[in-house]
């Protein structure tokens, strides 16, 4: 208990929003129990997370979400190099 107390000081001195980490404690036991039931009707094949569009469309969509921020940052990274005046 006094663990989770200071985690939870230290994330608040941090400014990091404490529900994220709530919902994948929660969500995280119940989707790795899904994924291995999925590998195991699958018989180790991946290939079943992109074989229906729908389930296709919502990994393209969480690649999208997770790799945005990355590229935003290199896109303004390259795009500040580019209003410098060249030598």
């Amino acid at each position: 208990m006094v663990a989770f107390g200071i985690i939870g000081y230290l994330m608040r001195k941090g400014g990091f929003p404490a529900a994220p980490l709530l919902l994948a404690m929660i969500l995280g036991r119940m989707l790795e129990r899904s994924v291995q039931q999925a590998l195991t009707m699958s018989g180790g094949d991946l290939a079943i997370f992109i074989q229906k569009p729908i389930s296709a469309g919502l990994l393209l969509v969480a690649a999208f979400v997770l790799l945005s921020p990355a590229v935003r940052w290199l896109w303004a990274k390259r795009g500040t190099h580019a209003s410098e005046p060249r030598p």
